[in-house]
């Protein structure tokens, strides 16, 4: 990606897995666009967690900066802009 070039993540924040009897982790989303809403779910392998954090520490290694984040119950939203 070229120095100025923004990346986007949209995420789930997913917790350390504690119970075995669950192999996937998701939640429901209803997205308003306007014009209509659209509902529709994201679920992954739980193997891991995940976090913003993680995230953010990733992306500096790589040559990223933070421009804006948001966090809400479940989800994170991760705008970087690439600078080296």
């Amino acid at each position: 990606m070229k120095e100025g070039g923004e990346f986007v993540i949209w995420g789930l924040k997913i917790p350390k897995k504690v119970e075995k009897a669950k192999e996937y982790y998701g939640i429901t989303l209803s997205v308003d666009i306007g014009s209509e809403k659209i509902s529709t779910g994201y679920a992954v392998r739980w193997n891991k967690d995940q976090n913003y954090d993680q995230y953010a520490k990733l992306a500096k290694k790589v040559g990223f900066a933070l421009k804006e984040h948001q966090e809400e119950r479940h989800i994170f939203f991760i705008r970087f802009v690439k600078i080296r």
